[in-house]
């Protein structure tokens, strides 16, 4: 029951993270289909987080390379005006965007719910809270990492590896099961 649980949950954030970003941002979300190609960058991260906060908790955080991050929002820019603030601004929206959507696919539309505005997170507390001793594992096409009640998904955006931390699936497993 739960690795179905789990293939779903993998199989769904992908599906958000694709729908997403392709039409957001126009960029293809690409899948790391080697182990040893999922790399933590030494270049910096931008990460944001978002927590649905009601009917049950469960956070979503983002992480993509600065470079990455400028070429969605020179995607989605027409006008380049206050850019560093839009940057920031375009993958918070991303992120609240994405969290949406995955919530409404794993719950199939059927609960309302409410998230916290998008925060910044350091990717140096994140690699030390989650990237310690990383063993990523394929699931279902997306490479990702179960222990406990986190997921890790890795991904590419324009050649680029970027992260997604899902904290408290426990939440979702017992919302499924």
């Amino acid at each position: 029951m739960i690795d179905n649980i789990n293939r779903n949950i993998a199989y769904n954030i992908f599906q958000a993270l694709s729908e997403t970003i392709e039409n957001f941002a126009f960029l293809e979300v690409l899948i790391i289909e080697d182990k040893e190609d999922i790399k933590i960058s030494d270049e910096n991260y931008m990460c944001y987080s978002v927590k649905s906060i009601s009917p049950f908790n469960i956070n979503l955080t983002l992480c993509v390379l600065e470079e990455t991050a400028n070429k969605i929002v020179k995607n989605v820019l027409i006008e380049n005006i206050h850019f560093e603030h839009s940057v920031k601004d375009s993958i918070c929206e991303i992120t609240n965007i994405l969290t949406g959507n995955f919530l409404d696919r794993i719950f199939g539309g059927k609960i309302s719910f409410s998230l916290n505005l998008p925060e910044e997170i350091d990717m140096n507390y994140l690699k030390i809270k989650y990237f310690r001793d990383i063993k990523i594992i394929k699931e279902i096409n997306v490479n990702s990492k179960y222990t406990d009640n986190t997921i890790i998904f890795a991904f590419k955006l324009d050649d680029k590896n970027c992260f997604i931390i899902l904290d408290n699936i426990n939440e979702i497993m017992n919302r499924k099961a």
